[in-house]
């Protein structure tokens, strides 16, 4: 099951969402570079989530700002980048 919260939700409820609905996954999308000084706060919150909840989701990253530069996901506190199809298919357990 895939959650959308919405371009247009505010970033606080966002984060909390993955409180609440217990998700196995939680992905970020970064297109522009200049984004990921804010996509860094998202993910820096997103940890702590799951360290104060004590959640096992992992947080997943994509984008041309991350496929460019892929070794900020870690740098950055990200549990894998998913580059397409393939990789959600191998995440989901099928064939890839």
């Amino acid at each position: 099951d895939v959650t959308f919260v919405g371009a247009n939700t505010p970033q606080t409820e966002s984060i909390e969402a993955a409180a609440r609905l217990g998700p196995g996954y939680v992905g970020v999308g970064v297109t522009k570079v200049y984004n990921l000084l804010a996509a860094r706060r998202v993910i820096r919150q997103l940890r702590d989530i799951r360290a104060r909840d004590n959640s096992t989701f992992e947080i997943l990253v994509g984008g041309r700002a991350f496929e460019t530069h892929p070794e900020l996901v870690g740098e950055l506190g990200a549990d894998r980048l998913v580059r397409g199809y393939d990789d959600i298919r191998r995440l989901a357990g099928g064939a890839g």
